[in-house]
């Protein structure tokens, strides 16, 4: 689905953007200073209301108005959902206090930000709501009866913001969107320097290390991928497997090494900061994606720029860059038995150097900084 192009004369005056997201984790920093590098290609004053983890990268930092949030660590629904509001408001009143210095603005990574949209719209402003991931399917997976009002928090934004951005046209069935898909807009904020990420040990001269990179929560698919490491143990005993990353289910991985790895063959380390990725992918044989749902990972992209062979479930725009055994390898699903079997697929796969190469060269065409800054040029001046 494409937005409709305008006339240049349309974006004459450049517009003041404003972006307001929910205080980021470590894994947002990367997509929010990709789309301030982007709007910055249009908009010479763009306010940013976000958490205090990111920080503007010096090309970009004078044309950056940054407004930070806080975040306080609370145990306990009842905690948490009184921290949430509490962010809410402190948008809420950032969004008031800019009226007079913002045009237009985007909600990125904040589908649950209900208080702020309705702000901005009732202020006159319209409000690009870009989603990054299913917000919902979470709650949904561990039973949390918080997945009932948040339902109805997010068919809310959908109704008031003026245009809704995906990844991908696959978002629209996954996400049970078809009702709004007259205001849907496809683009994204990936791009890469494919300098950096780049292929700097060929796969031959690597070992058979299996690598997990990601959040460690249940929508990842990362319980099922612990699942399968002792059927991939037992199908090849040259395999080692690297976890690396953080989140809620850190005790359990843990717990699950300490039963299951008495030959210490799995190793697991912290989050890798994003300087040290290509630096990492590049001593991996196979990345494995075994998401329930997914958006765009950056990871994706960086495997496949350093000329690491991805295997994963054909989840949101995965499908748009993974074609099976042309760049990469895709699951039918993430079941423990068919990861295992993927990976010993990807191992033996006779002609792995032209999915490297098809893989890189897709990346470096495709996901450029000039594409996604042309993507978001059409949709400002749509809305």
């Amino acid at each position: 689905m494409k937005t409709p192009k305008h006339d240049e004369t349309e974006m004459k005056k450049p517009l003041r953007v404003g972006v307001f997201t929910g205080p980021i984790k470590r894994s947002g920093v990367v997509p929010v200073s990709n789309l301030i590098a982007i709007l910055s290609s249009t908009s010479d004053d763009i306010h940013l209301i976000t958490g205090d983890a990111w920080t503007p990268s010096k090309n970009i930092r004078e044309k950056v108005h940054l407004h930070t949030i806080q975040r306080k660590i609370r145990s306990g629904m009842i905690s948490g959902v009184a921290n949430h509001i509490r962010i809410e408001f402190q948008i809420l009143r950032k969004i008031l206090s800019l009226l007079r210095n913002v045009d237009l603005w985007i909600c990125f990574m904040g589908d649950s930000l209900t208080l702020p949209i309705l702000a901005a719209r009732l202020a006159g402003k319209k409000v690009i709501l870009v989603m990054a991931s299913d917000y919902i399917l979470p709650f949904e997976m561990q039973g949390d009866i918080l997945r009932i009002p948040l339902k109805l928090l997010l068919r809310i934004n959908f109704i008031a913001s003026s245009r809704i951005v995906l990844y991908s046209e696959r978002h629209i069935d996954e996400w049970h969107l078809g009702r709004y898909q007259n205001k849907v807009s496809i683009a994204h904020e990936h791009f890469l320097d494919v300098n950096t990420f780049k292929i700097r040990k060929k796969i031959e001269d690597r070992t058979d290390t299996i690598g997990y990179i990601g959040r460690f929560s249940v929508e990842k698919g990362i319980l099922t991928f612990l699942d399968a490491i002792p059927q991939m143990f037992a199908k090849n005993d040259e395999i080692s497997i690297s976890i690396s990353g953080d989140g809620d289910l850190l005790a359990d991985i843990k717990q699950f090494i300490d039963k299951n790895d008495p030959g210490k063959r799995v190793r697991l380390s912290g989050w890798i900061p994003h300087e040290k990725l290509p630096e990492c992918l590049n001593e991996l044989k196979l990345l494995v994606l075994p998401s329930h749902t997914e958006g765009l990972p950056n990871i994706l992209l960086e495997a496949m720029a350093c000329g690491t062979p991805v295997l994963a479930t054909p989840v949101g725009s995965v499908p748009d860059l993974v074609k099976d055994e042309s760049t990469g390898f895709i699951l039918e699903n993430n079941s423990p038995e068919e990861i295992a079997e993927g990976v010993m697929r990807a191992l033996a796969y006779p002609d792995i150097g032209g999915i490297i190469t098809n893989a890189r060269r897709l990346v470096e065409e495709e996901y450029t900084y000039r594409a996604a800054v042309e993507e978001y040029r059409e949709i400002l001046a749509s809305v």
